[in-house]
């Protein structure tokens, strides 16, 4: 009888992401990797900074708070933005499998659930610092 292999997975819910992105590692990544440059690049600057926002909630609403990260929910350009924020966590993992579907997929098969385990876990404690 041969080995069977297990396969575990782990599925990275990026609900609130556009929340999360850091603007100024953003900035750089599209000067350094993705080559924006000019005014491009200062009008995504000027996008991304000194934003604020309200809140409303039933007949009333919110005095204006300033946004320090993330980037507007509301923008068509914003998923763009967010995918040049991303772009490279892949290289990241190492020793499993990623893809990109709706949200990320990671994923390891091994005949020892174990060692999935370990390298899962080592792979998602490196997507944190990203």
């Amino acid at each position: 009888m041969t080995p069977t292999n297990r396969t575990i997975s782990v599925f990275l819910d990026l609900t609130k992401a556009f929340d999360k992105v850091w603007k100024n590692k953003l900035l750089v990544k599209c000067h350094n990797e993705f080559k924006i440059r000019g005014r491009a690049l200062l009008w995504i600057s000027n996008f991304l900074n000194n934003r604020s926002f309200r809140v409303k909630y039933q007949s009333g609403i919110s005095n204006s708070y300033r946004s320090y990260q993330g980037i507007p929910h509301s923008s068509v350009v914003s998923p763009t933005l967010f995918s040049i924020f991303v772009a490279g966590i892949e290289t990241m993992i190492t020793s499993c499998n990623i893809r990109l579907f709706a949200d990320y997929v990671i994923w390891k098969s091994d005949e020892d659930v174990t060692k999935i385990e370990n390298s899962l876990n080592e792979n998602l404690v490196t997507t944190q610092s990203f």
